[in-house]
């Protein structure tokens, strides 16, 4: 009985062992594609189809695991279930253009099709600080965009494109209806 009672202690340690050296794990993310766009309306949209005022579009990129690490130390250890996730590549602000598939007017200047307008006035870029593995940046048109654009009623194509720090581009397209 002894025996086996320092058989299961034994194994208990080693098990309680190899729980702690997974959970000091840090797995290494890195953007590897374009993911998901989604448009999220600031103001009352008219009849759910049509945008009329405010709105987000918040890009998703796609996040792969580019690696694990293991890390030991007491203090990963106090975080054992809340492990580190850091993306490796960064999304380039500078690189971020959005396009329209039809011209439209924006304080009184006519904006071509298919020109990089992401510069406009009420138009803000939000690209998170920290680097974890919900990783999303969003492209805000505020009241003021809403205020100086003069869109038809009609379907528009919205084109996004994006660089990561690591060359690799990315682009993503919405139809949205808007009326402003």
């Amino acid at each position: 009985m002894k025996r086996l009672s320092q058989l299961v202690c034994f194994y208990l340690c080693f098990f309680s062992l190899a729980i702690l050296f997974h959970s000091c794990c840090t797995e290494e993310l890195y953007i590897s594609d374009h993911g998901t766009l989604n448009v999220i309306d600031l103001d009352d949209m008219v009849n759910d189809q049509i945008y009329n005022g405010a709105f987000v579009l918040e890009i998703l990129p796609q996040v792969d695991i580019a690696g694990i690490n293991n890390e030991f130390g007491l203090l990963n250890t106090a975080n054992a279930l809340s492990c580190d996730r850091p993306i490796l590549n960064t999304i380039l602000e500078e690189s971020i253009q959005i396009t329209s598939d039809k011209e439209f007017m924006f304080d009184g200047a006519v904006i071509s099709a298919d020109t990089d307008f992401i510069r406009s006035d009420g138009i803000t870029i939000n690209i998170p600080e920290g680097q974890t593995e919900y990783y999303a940046f969003h492209i805000e048109f505020d009241d003021q965009f809403a205020d100086l654009a003069n869109f038809d009623l009609d379907a528009y194509t919205f084109t996004i494109s994006y660089s990561s720090d690591d060359d690799l581009d990315f682009e993503l397209e919405t139809l949205m209806r808007i009326e402003l």
